[in-house]
């Protein structure tokens, strides 16, 4: 069954079929449903009707080769004035809506009625009104009254009962506007059937509709099909003991020329949270009723995020210490904090706080922190109902006092030429970066620099200090000094 929205979008195609056809088998009986796909084509129908025609299936025969013979009542035309009357005359007294699209339908099959005359449809077309002309609004609301009604297609000739049929025969039907040949390319619509028991259940398929619970709102969702073109939702609030329809009818979906479609969605809001109900997704086919679709239970749950903290300061006041401190607004279901700790600020954090601090806490102390490296902080602000909103975050400036270890000098030579080499054990501190080193020609005097080896242009460490000095000299040794230094210039001694 082509959509209303496809049929619609489709008209701009050049090969699209002139008809489009389904059916429903019953063991006494076979309907048949069937439409146009243009305005004009439905113009053309009302005036020539519509063939009918039955084959025996016959497996591994294509359907074009098989031998038909049309129904009784073929072709098939648009009901006259009497035959509405009596239509309508058939119709539950109470059933008013049935009534309405009836009459609307009775309407549309009058050439010189411009419009429908009626509103019992208009929130579903609303768009459809608003962009289609004359013609389009008549053939679209043809299509749907037909849908919506089965005295209305009957009316409409959009849909034939044929019950000359034997239980548990299959049958391949065609049908063609009677002013379009029977081997026409794209004339002739087929469908195969099977006179079997039918299964009102057969659409049931509970993981069609995607649920989504939000905060006070359940949200569902499902794919497009060609076997319904609405859908309605029905709740229950009492465990299933009784259901209320909370669609104000059948949900439309109408796709405008040009545009892709979508699948069906709903939003039932207003809800309590944490509050089970039932579900119920019936969809309407083109056969004027409903069928179940899904049933489901889901429950509202609070999905809002408590106003995030401001961490204020990440201090290292203390050489092991760094305290943050941090403003948040205390709602009804915050439940408490928790710190978080990393390298970078676009980096993997980390849960550093080993149980959730008291709503009441506005500061922590952490004594792990990287002395040498960045230190990244964030407070998470958590409710009773898990959801947790972040503060931004900080980057802790530490105060690093303390100096590398004294360098331990593994050797020291001098060649006959004068070269001075010094080999230095490497300090392991994480922030070292170098060494300065100073001579002087007697341990009393005053010593002063001659080289410094902080990290060279390829950001390599060096431990192999060179020196030269002359052999001719009225002192029989030379001193040295090496000192290390860590990246905020701590000297060592």
């Amino acid at each position: 069954m082509i959509l209303l929205g496809t049929c619609l979008s489709a008209m701009a195609q050049t090969t699209k079929p002139e008809l489009a056809l389904v059916a429903r088998g019953y063991p006494d009986r076979v309907i048949l449903r069937y439409f146009p796909t243009s305005p004009a084509l439905m113009t053309r129908a009302g005036a020539a009707g519509f063939v009918i025609e039955r084959a025996n299936f016959k497996q591994g025969t294509a359907v074009e080769k098989l031998t038909y013979s049309a129904i009784k009542g073929s072709p098939f035309k648009r009901w006259d004035e009497a035959a509405w009357t009596s239509g309508l005359q058939g119709i539950a007294p109470g059933d008013t809506t049935s009534r309405q699209i009836a009459g609307l339908a009775m309407a549309l099959n009058d050439p010189n009625v411009k419009t429908a005359g009626s509103d019992v449809l208009a929130d579903g077309l609303k768009t459809l009104m608003d962009e289609r002309n004359q013609q389009d609004m008549k053939f679209a609301m043809a299509l749907i009254a037909a849908n919506r009604s089965s005295i209305a297609a009957e009316g409409l000739a959009l849909r034939v009962t044929d019950q000359n049929v034997k239980s548990g025969a299959s049958y391949v039907y065609r049908v063609r506007i009677a002013s379009s040949p029977a081997a026409g390319k794209n004339a002739a619509a087929y469908v195969k059937v099977t006179c079997t028991a039918f299964n009102p259940r057969y659409l049931l398929n509970n993981k069609a509709v995607k649920v989504i619970e939000g905060d006070t709102r359940v949200t569902l969702s499902f794919p497009l099909s060609e076997a319904y073109y609405a859908f309605s939702v029905e709740r229950s609030d009492d465990g299933g003991a009784s259901y209320k329809r909370i669609t104000g009818g059948p949900e439309l979906k109408v796709t405008p020329k040009g545009a892709t479609p979508a699948g069906y969605g709903f939003v039932d809001s207003n809800l309590t949270n944490y509050k089970k109900y039932m579900y119920r997704v019936l969809v309407a086919t083109p056969y004027a009723d409903e069928l179940l679709l899904a049933e489901f239970t889901a429950m509202p749950r609070d999905r809002t995020p408590p106003p995030a903290p401001f961490l204020k300061s990440a201090m290292n006041n203390k050489p092991k210490q760094v305290e943050l401190v941090w403003e948040a607004t205390e709602v009804a279901d915050l439940k408490g904090f928790a710190i978080q700790r990393g390298t970078s600020i676009n980096g993997k954090f980390t849960l550093i706080s080993k149980t959730l601090l008291p709503k009441t806490a506005r500061s922590y102390i952490d004594e792990g922190f990287d002395p040498y490296g960045n230190n990244y902080y964030a407070v998470e602000a958590v409710d009773t109902a898990g959801n947790v909103s972040f503060s931004f975050p900080t980057l802790a400036t530490i105060i690093d006092s303390i100096p590398p270890a004294a360098p331990v000098i593994a050797s020291a030579t001098i060649d006959t030429a004068g070269k001075v080499l010094i080999k230095i054990k490497p300090n392991t501190e994480k922030d070292f970066i170098g060494y300065q080193v100073l001579k002087a020609n007697a341990p009393d005097h005053e010593f002063s620099v001659v080289t410094e080896t902080y990290m060279d242009s390829l950001g390599k460490k060096r431990f192999s200090l060179r020196d030269s000095t002359t052999l001719n000299s009225l002192t029989h040794h030379i001193y040295y000094k090496v000192i290390a230094f860590d990246s905020h210039y701590n000297q060592s001694p």
